[in-house]
């Protein structure tokens, strides 16, 4: 065969103090047959350093190192030339074998540990292409190892900007559009109050037309990424004209998850094909932008609850202060009603003012179910029938002009809660439903069973994966657009107009169903009507008597049982003047012994100046001076444990739990009739 009849040409470096070692080896490669060789030679070891790393350096395609450069060793060279990135492969080419320096060579970055005078021209010539090829992969691959890490840090560096969801995700995509062979990069985030993804951000030469619809979250749940090749051929993407229009061959949808629930969809469009390498480098970036939009959701949950915890331990304020008040209020009228004739202008306005006393406790207390949901007397009970022993009061709290049905079709029915919450819900869900209907129509109650599967669970973050009893309210009222809805559970909104609502119910409900380790789902269109979907947890435990529907606490009674005591000693503790005269009129006209007190330090004084010898104590829960009536009564107790106990307070009756010393005391919850103050002392008692 004719040497050198290749076109292709490398050019080798030389480093060698031997002349003769130079011509031999220009003699020895001439008649390589798979390429042109040309042999440039340095004879010294500075000049060797100096021509590798030259500028020019780039031109040569190898370099043949001796290991002995004058008084230099081959591995004192590759040392030096330590100091830049190699462009080309250095292959040590001695006369002398030794395993021990081949080894020490190849560690030091040699390509190869080469014998002269025992190799022949082909050996020579496979090792140094060998060393090439080897070589231009190697430094391929560490390229794209930085081309990947630049990617990365510029997606992370986003990510953690201060901004809007746009402002953070548009370099995201322009990366995308950097570093991977695409014409469009699409961010979706997920809004599971719509149940739709939302285009966020968007980059690419197609950015201006992008695909005319937003794609279905529906198909994304499952959470896998997916090369689509044709495009055309995949349902989930832009519709199929633009697609063809736009010259469209292939796309990456990648949906973004966290424990199962959709955040966001990524989708990249391209007009060749996308290979499963760029799949793969957009799945290295897409971790970091699914924390991102995770992190978003949980600030939104978070500040969602704190709002709620916010609201609420104000509201619980409000409404202690409240019933306070309206307990001065009550005590004032029932002593002006002992001295008013029967038939009386006076009476019938005081009258009038005791029935405006009780609602306003009605909403007193619908703000401390909001602040304090019931709960702790959750128990197994069975859905269908306590909602159908709740018709009559459901049908009393709507309009005739309404038609309501029951429609129980759950064939597990037993869920685990507390019936007063329960009402509450169901009640709460009516009065929204009857105040969407003002010229009548139709309510729906209705049960069925339903089990949430992970692809259930992944468009609404607060679902969760099990088997559960679903209660839904429907009504043919007006419906809700989407911004109504968006605010729908937040505290004091309401669409009602002023003095009609306060916005409280709704939110109750949702605090209420969280209780019970549930959630709600709301479907509506304006002008069609509206359900509320509960979903409980099943339970299988075995079901209790069922009791009657309660009856609110501390309900005001127009008629108390006439008790009359036998000088029993009671030590009212009230730092409100007027509560406290009231309660001590009131039981010394039953003929109870009575002393008060202003204070828990004040009582501690009196209780010393008396031995304690106290039958029962009356303390409210909330007194100044450091000392709570919780802290009084514990003290007192302690002493004399004979001593019976009545709390009283607009809080919750949960807070007398919290001290086991005062576990047998009896709760008065304001505000009360202060008539009812001698029955109660007489219960507690045993008279």
């Amino acid at each position: 065969m004719e040497p050198n009849s290749s076109n292709h040409t490398l050019k080798i470096l030389l480093v060698d103090d031997d002349r003769q070692e130079w011509v031999l080896l220009q003699d020895l490669l001439s008649t390589a047959d798979s390429a042109r060789y040309e042999i440039e030679w340095v004879p010294s070891f500075e000049q060797g350093v100096e021509a590798v790393l030259s500028t020019s350096a780039h031109c040569y395609a190898a370099c043949l190192l001796d290991n002995r450069i004058g008084g230099r060793t081959g591995l004192e060279f590759l040392e030096a030339i330590q100091t830049k990135p190699r462009q080309f492969p250095v292959l040590l080419y001695t006369g002398q074998r030794s395993p021990t320096a081949e080894e020490n060579a190849l560690r030091a970055g040699a390509a190869d540990y080469l014998i002269k005078g025992k190799l022949d021209v082909s050996s020579l010539d496979r090792a140094i292409r060998f060393a090439i090829e080897r070589h231009r992969l190697i430094s391929a691959a560490a390229a794209e190892r930085a081309r990947l890490a630049s990617f990365g840090a510029e997606v992370g560096s986003a990510l953690t900007r201060a901004g809007t969801p746009e402002q953070v995700l548009t370099p995201c995509v322009e990366a995308m559009i950097r570093f991977l062979p695409i014409q469009l990069a699409q961010i979706y985030v997920f809004s599971p109050q719509r149940g739709e993804l939302t285009m966020t951000a968007s980059e690419g030469v197609l950015a201006s037309q992008p695909p005319p619809l937003a794609p279905a979250a529906v198909d994304f749940i499952n959470g896998e990424a997916f090369l689509s090749c044709p495009a055309t051929e995949d349902h989930r993407l832009a519709d199929r004209e633009w697609l063809v229009r736009h010259k469209m061959v292939s796309a990456v949808t990648y949906p973004l998850m966290l424990n199962e629930h959709l955040l966001g969809l990524i989708i990249l469009y391209s007009k060749e094909v996308i290979t499963r390498s760029a799949v793969e480098e957009l799945g290295s970036v897409a971790p970091g932008i699914g924390a991102y939009l995770a992190r978003l959701s949980l600030e939104a949950q978070i500040r969602r609850t704190q709002q709620l915890d916010c609201v609420g331990k104000m509201a619980a304020g409000l409404a202690h202060e409240f019933k306070n008040n309206l307990m001065v209020i009550r005590a004032h009228v029932e002593r002006a009603l002992e001295g008013c004739p029967e038939s009386s202008i006076t009476r019938d306005r005081l009258n009038l003012i005791v029935g405006v006393t009780e609602d306003a406790t009605h909403l007193a207390q619908q703000l401390m179910l909001f602040a304090r949901p019931q709960g702790n007397d959750a128990k197994p009970l069975d859905l269908n029938e306590t909602l159908l022993r709740m018709r009559p009061m459901i049908q009393g709290a709507v309009d005739q002009r309404i038609g309501l049905t029951f429609t129980c079709a759950a064939k597990h029915s037993v869920i685990e809660a507390d019936p007063g919450s329960l009402q509450q819900i169901v009640i709460n869900l009516a009065v929204n439903a009857r105040d969407a209907m003002p010229d009548g129509g139709t309510l729906v109650v209705r049960t069925d069973n339903i089990e949430v599967d992970t692809t259930r669970a992944a468009t609404n973050p607060d679902a969760f994966v099990g088997r559960f009893v679903r209660l839904q309210v429907t009504d043919s009222g007006c419906g809700m657009s989407l911004e109504t809805q968006a605010r729908l559970f937040e505290p004091f909104f309401t669409t009602k107009g002023p003095g009609k609502g306060n916005g409280l119910g709704l939110a109750t409900v949702f605090t209420i169903v969280r209780k019970h380790r549930g959630w709600i789902e709301v479907n509506s269109e304006v002008g069609k009507g509206t359900t509320f979907s509960l979903f409980l947890p099943e339970c299988h435990a075995a079901i209790e008597e069922p009791d009657c529907c309660p009856c609110p606490a501390n309900a005001l009674e127009d008629r108390h049982r006439a008790v009359n005591g036998n000088l029993q000693t009671v030590l009212v503790v009230e730092d409100e003047p007027v509560l406290r005269e009231a309660a001590e009129a009131t039981l010394r006209n039953a003929n109870f012994d009575v002393t008060v007190a202003s204070s828990g330090q004040e009582a501690l004084r009196i209780w010393q100046e008396h031995d304690g010898k106290f039958d029962v104590l009356l303390t409210d829960l909330s007194m100044p001076e450091g000392m709570t009536g919780m802290q009084l009564a514990t003290q007192l107790v302690q002493a004399n444990p004979r001593l019976k106990v009545i709390l009283t307070s607009g809080y919750a009756p949960e807070m007398v739990e919290a001290d086991r010393e005062c576990r047998d005391a009896l709760f008065l919850q304001k505000p009360y009739p202060p008539s009812l103050l001698p029955e109660t002392v007489s219960k507690c008692l045993g008279i």
